[in-house]
């Protein structure tokens, strides 16, 4: 970010952070959906805040993310329930 901001005109700049971000976030959005299943499984917190940085800026962003951790915790929740 810093090259880019230094080298390039501000107009530029905007331009070529949303042109990296389609190219490196949008278009693998179904391989970061499949990581970040493995990931909350997993329990991988430092690689989930990770990917929340990727996908905080994109127009899917987020809410892929909390959906399935809600689900996640959901299903802890009964299970730690159920062997009671």
């Amino acid at each position: 970010e810093f090259r880019s901001r230094k080298f390039l005109n501000p107009t530029s700049y905007i331009k070529v952070k949303n042109e990296c971000l389609q190219r490196l976030v949008c278009d693998h959005f179904d391989t970061l959906k499949n990581e970040c299943n493995e990931l909350i499984i997993r329990e991988d917190f430092d690689a989930l805040r990770n990917m929340y940085k990727l996908l905080v800026p994109t127009p899917i962003g987020t809410s892929y993310m909390v959906e399935r951790l809600q689900q996640n915790i959901a299903a802890i929740g009964h299970e730690k329930i159920h062997s009671l």
